[in-house]
């Protein structure tokens, strides 16, 4: 006949023994609700708002235009800009703003080639 181990037990603060494998079992649970906790937190936290202002590299990107064109478009006050020292700043909206204006329908219609027939018997 073996033995029988009896476990460490530690008192909890009602004074009732509590196995270390109890202890195990908890600490487990715990972690585990922790963590959902805290991904819950985290993942709930409000998205990084964009970039308010645009420098000039940004929106000659965006316009597809070079650096010479859109000094003219500062210089006739058709882009409004912020400069702060020697940058140029430029609002998202007021980009939008100007392309939208600027949009027009092509005079051109698109040239539509006939469809090609297959040599497939019908």
């Amino acid at each position: 006949m073996q033995p029988i181990k009896k476990e460490r037990t530690i008192v909890d603060r009602e004074d009732l023994p509590v196995t270390l494998g109890d202890m195990h079992t908890l600490l487990r649970a715990f972690k585990r609700e922790l963590l959902i906790e805290i991904k819950t937190l985290v993942l709930d936290q409000p998205r990084p708002t964009p970039m308010k202002w645009l420098k000039n590299k940004d929106v000659m990107v965006l316009l597809g235009i070079k650096r010479a064109s859109l000094q003219a478009l500062r210089d006739k006050g058709i882009l409004p800009f912020s400069r702060i020292g020697r940058q140029f700043y430029y609002d998202p909206q007021d980009i939008e703003t100007e392309m939208e204006r600027r949009k027009t329908i092509g005079r051109h219609q698109p040239v539509l080639k006939p469809l090609k027939r297959s040599n497939r018997p019908h």
